[in-house]
């Protein structure tokens, strides 16, 4: 009888974790290229980029929609734009010659910036990271040894308090002639933080968890939060680079 319940108890955590990916976040890209650009991005044609193009890294942390995460702090930003150029250098037939830092992007308006931007900086495209994630927090009761969702809690229950962060990265080659999107491909991921409401101390909170097959990452109370938004999306920035690399070269379906 132990072993069913202790079977049972595995697959209601498994399907509670699993339904935190289930959780969408907003599109952002469609504000910043128009929904008309958007729904003609097509894939990179063979001959369409020749690897002498000069291309430029635009990351922005889009906190506009509703529910919206705080902004990532500028060290944490600097980080994923770092990581996001090596890895686009790395897993892309193209070179990024620059990071554009221009707070002159905004949602709203026309896809005429990018041409704007384009002229000031001296590029042919621009590769586009628009990274954003909502976030939610609530009471809950943790397990005094740490465990997910319930389990080790034979020590008692802890007051705490449970926060989701769900993320999305979209990445668009915008081409800087036209203003108008080539290729794009999106990334989601979520994590959460499980941290105490009760004046202790403690070396099991507060915690970020991912999903059962990933390790546990424990932060300090200071940078708990940013760890957590951190990590989602980072998942989310591997994933939309998967996804834009087979997009790369393969023929739009629609």
């Amino acid at each position: 009888m132990q072993g069913i319940l202790r079977f049972l108890t595995l697959g209601v955590v498994l399907l509670a974790l699993s339904g935190c990916s289930l959780q969408t976040v907003p599109e952002r890209l469609p504000l910043y290229v128009g929904a008309e650009n958007k729904a003609l991005i097509n894939s990179i044609p063979e001959e369409g980029i020749s690897g002498q193009e000069k291309i430029g890294l635009v990351v922005i942390n889009d906190t506009t929609a509703p529910s919206a995460a705080p902004a990532f702090t500028p060290e944490s930003l600097e980080r994923l734009t770092h990581r996001l150029r090596a890895e686009l250098n790395e897993q892309l037939p193209i070179t990024i010659e620059k990071v554009i830092r221009s707070s002159e992007l905004r949602p709203g308006q026309s896809s005429r910036q990018f041409v704007q931007l384009a002229e000031a900086e001296n590029v042919d495209f621009f590769l586009l990271g628009l990274v954003s994630s909502v976030e939610n927090e609530v009471p809950t009761q943790l397990s005094f040894q740490g465990g997910q969702a319930g389990l080790g809690g034979g020590l008692g229950r802890l007051l705490g308090f449970r926060v989701e962060n769900y993320a999305l990265v979209e990445l668009a080659l915008i081409n800087g002639k036209t203003g108008n999107p080539v290729v794009h491909a999106n990334g989601s991921a979520w994590s959460v933080l499980e941290r105490l409401n009760v004046p202790i101390e403690s070396n099991v909170y507060p915690v970020v968890r991912r999903d059962l097959t990933q390790p546990p990452i424990y932060p300090s109370d200071e940078t708990a939060y940013e760890t957590l938004r951190v990590v989602s999306a980072d998942d989310a920035m591997k994933q939309a680079l998967m996804h834009l690399r087979k997009a790369w070269r393969q023929p739009s379906s629609s």
